[in-house]
């Protein structure tokens, strides 16, 4: 029962992630990858690793939880 929760719930989650991808209301990250710093939609961040979502390739990038910093958005 309790891993049918966590399910239902991961998918509701997932789901309003998508719609905020898609209407650009995601919260920005800036993650330096191969020595270049790139802006991604910030996705959520595990035990040891982030993920964010970069919308121009359509791939998403898994990266450590130290040396990323969050774009501060004009609304909060």
């Amino acid at each position: 029962m309790g891993m049918a929760h966590f399910e239902k719930k991961g998918v509701q989650e997932a789901r309003k992630i998508l719609q905020n991808i898609k209407a650009d209301k995601n919260s920005r990250v800036i993650v330096q990858i191969n020595g270049a710093k790139k802006e991604l939609l910030y996705l959520y961040c595990g035990s040891r690793n982030c993920a964010a979502f970069n919308k121009k390739t359509n791939e998403i990038v898994y990266f450590p939880q130290s040396g990323h910093s969050y774009v501060r958005q004009k609304e909060i």
